[in-house]
């Protein structure tokens, strides 16, 4: 969403609520545009109306940037946040094996490669026996991929350039999140 979109948003938002806009400044408008415009830029313009309008027509009162980011992660769910589901992709990659490629791993779910680490831990895990595989193995994935998954839905909530800061920062975290 780019400077122009964010004005729309907040065109829709300040016609909805007209009575918390109307004593803004020159001043305090630009500020809310760079505050929303930094904090939405990754996503589509399409989706934050959307998630706006939504807001709207449950609530009386306007949203926090909080309170829109909520309702944007309820319109773009991410289905690799499934424990079980990760789990069965995990399991039908051990099954290849030895054959598992590293272009392979690359396509598997963040948190499946931030759980495993790197090709050589799924090749690993394929050699161990099944029984080990599909009760210790998978009770300790079922017990940490949840931790993985909301740190990295907390990464993923901060603006883009805070993002890049802690990226740039070589502070080595499990998981790379």
């Amino acid at each position: 969403m780019d400077r122009e979109e964010t004005k729309k948003v907040l065109k829709i938002l300040s016609t909805a609520y007209p009575r918390y806009f109307a004593d803004m400044s020159k001043a305090d408008k630009i500020d809310q545009i760079d505050l929303y415009e930094s904090m939405f830029s990754e996503y589509p313009v399409e989706v934050v109306v959307v998630a706006l309008k939504a807001y709207i027509k449950d609530n009386e009162y306007p949203p926090s940037i909080a309170g829109l980011q909520k309702q944007i992660n309820l319109l773009l769910p991410n289905p690799a946040e499934d424990a079980i589901e990760l789990w069965n992709v995990l399991a039908k990659t051990c099954k290849h094996g030895s054959r598992v490629t590293q272009e392979e791993f690359d396509a598997l779910p963040e948190p499946i490669k931030a759980w495993c680490g790197d090709v050589a831990q799924i090749k690993e895990l394929s050699q161990m026996d099944a029984v080990t595989f599909n009760s210790v193995t998978r009770g300790q994935f079922l017990k940490t991929i949840p931790v993985i998954v909301e740190r990295k839905k907390a990464c993923d909530a901060l603006p883009e350039s805070v993002r890049m800061m802690i990226e740039n920062r070589d502070v080595k975290q499990i998981g790379g999140f």
